[in-house]
C-alpha cells in the first residue's frame, strides 16, 4: 500500500508533520482537507510510485495544475500523458473544463489526457471525456490507488 505522506516526503515535495502528530494512513476525509497544491503533489507522487517518469508541473492562470508523465520511460516508445487537476475553485468538472483540457491534449503530440476532479464529473462532463478519450479520476479512485 502506498503511504501518501511518506511518498510525498521521499519525493521531496512538502515538509509534513513528523512524529506522533503525523497522520497515519489515508481517508477520503483527509484527502478533502488537503490544499490544492498538496492534491497535485499527491497525484505526482502516485505517478512516480507507479514507475512513470514525471515532467514539469505548471499552475495555470485558472488555478488548475498540469503536468506531464511518461509511462514505460525505459521502453523504446514511452507513452506520454498530460495530467491535469481541475481548477482549485471547481472541485468537480463541467463539460467546459473537459473541453478545455481536451484541446490542450490534442495540441500536444502523441499524448493522452488524464483529468482529475476530486468532486467528480457531471454526466455531460463524463460524456465529453468519453468523446475525447480523456481518462477521468475522482476522489474514490485516489482512495483505491492509495489503499493498494
Amino acid at each position: 500500500m502506498l503511504e501518501p505522506f511518506t511518498a510525498l516526503r521521499e519525493a521531496g515535495f512538502s515538509a509534513l508533520i513528523e512524529g506522533d502528530e503525523a497522520p497515519r494512513g489515508c481517508s477520503a476525509e483527509l484527502l478533502t482537507q488537503l490544499d490544492w497544491l498538496r492534491l497535485a503533489e499527491l497525484a505526482r507522487a502516485i505517478v512516480a510510485d507507479a514507475g512513470c517518469e514525471l515532467g514539469g508541473s505548471r499552475v495555470c492562470a485558472d488555478g488548475s495544475v498540469l503536468f506531464a508523465m511518461f509511462e514505460e520511460p525505459k521502453s523504446t516508445s514511452p507513452r506520454r500523458a498530460l495530467v491535469k487537476l481541475v481548477p482549485w475553485n471547481e472541485w468537480g468538472a463541467s463539460p467546459a473544463t473537459v473541453e478545455k483540457f481536451a484541446s490542450e491534449v490534442h495540441s500536444t503530440r502523441n499524448a493522452r489526457g488524464i483529468l482529475i476532479a476530486p468532486g467528480g464529473f457531471t454526466p455531460a462532463a463524463l460524456h465529453a471525456a468519453q468523446e475525447h478519450h480523456i481518462e477521468t479520476v475522482v476522489l474514490a479512485r485516489y482512495m483505491q490507488i492509495l489503499s493498494h
